[in-house]
């Protein structure tokens, strides 16, 4: 069985969520939306026990290019005790949440996969197709996770019909992203925005793109069409390496290996589709 969780945010109460699925579930393989390089290589350190969970967080905060942080190993067993609630996750800052789901990965035995595309990989994929100064605009971009201010604006153009519908119906999530309060990993509204906004977005941006607009607007929102492209080809390249593992796991447990995949709502449900079926091949 292949189980998708939709992340709504790349924040601290998604990790505890996933976290606390992985520990009642007890899957045979957990799969990060997370470059091959270098996690995979921290990752198999850490399940084979080479690293402990101090020099985990040294290697994370490495790889993610940021400062290293404090970070409460022990976050999960305390919210599970109750001595957090749900609405005091929201505080906690996100950098370093993967530690939560690593460890809850490694506690009950689960093989760990990290599957997301490299940004050199991409880059070198695209070199041919786009001009060398919009791939590195789209590169920092992916990195940064900051969006110029013109896609936020189109973002919002696109939302709009479900920002009026969500009003309407009164729509959890229009207050928290937290998945213990609504959860959008089971929330139909929130699968079809996502959908929405990509097929409607792509849409726009591939025509606005080709338009006359300055050097600087035609820059982002070239930019914003080659994520749109880098999108797909990082979801046929995780939906490959998950396939892949899934057999492999199959082969040597002889019976139906139990994964679970991690990713953003806005990937997940063409991920799903690419995945359907492969239990029965």
């Amino acid at each position: 069985m292949i189980r998708i969780i939709a992340e709504g945010a790349y924040d601290t109460a998604h990790a505890i969520y996933e976290a606390h699925e992985i520990r009642k579930w007890k899957p045979d393989a957990v799969f990060f939306e997370l470059p091959i390089t270098p996690f995979q290589k921290i990752l198999d350190q850490y399940s084979s026990g080479k690293l402990n969970i101090r020099q985990l967080k040294k290697a994370l905060f490495n790889a993610l290019g940021i400062e290293e942080k404090e970070v409460d190993h022990m976050l999960l067993d305390r919210f599970l005790e109750g001595e957090i609630e749900a609405e005091m996750l929201d505080e906690i800052e996100s950098e370093g949440r993967e530690i939560h789901v690593i460890q809850s990965a490694k506690k009950v035995g689960a093989e760990m996969h990290a599957v997301d595309m490299p940004l050199d990989m991409i880059e070198r994929e695209i070199s041919g197709e786009f001009k060398i100064e919009h791939i590195k605009n789209a590169r920092q971009i992916i990195e940064t996770k900051r969006l110029p201010y013109v896609i936020w604006e189109l973002n919002d153009i696109v939302h709009y019909p479900f920002y009026f519908m969500e009003r309407i119906i009164q729509h959890h999530a229009i207050h928290t992203t937290n998945p213990y309060k609504h959860n959008v990993n089971t929330c139909p509204v929130c699968k079809m925005g996502a959908r929405w906004d990509r097929f409607m977005g792509g849409l726009l941006i591939a025509f606005l793109s080709r338009m006359p607009f300055s050097k600087q607007l035609k820059t982002d929102l070239k930019a914003a069409y080659i994520i749109e492209k880098v999108d797909q080809m990082r979801e046929e390249f995780m939906a490959t390496k998950i396939i892949s593992a899934y057999k492999k796991l199959k082969r040597k447990l002889g019976r139906e290996p139990n994964l679970l995949v991690i990713v953003h709502l806005w990937n997940a449900h063409r991920l799903e589709m690419m995945l359907k079926g492969i239990e029965y091949e």
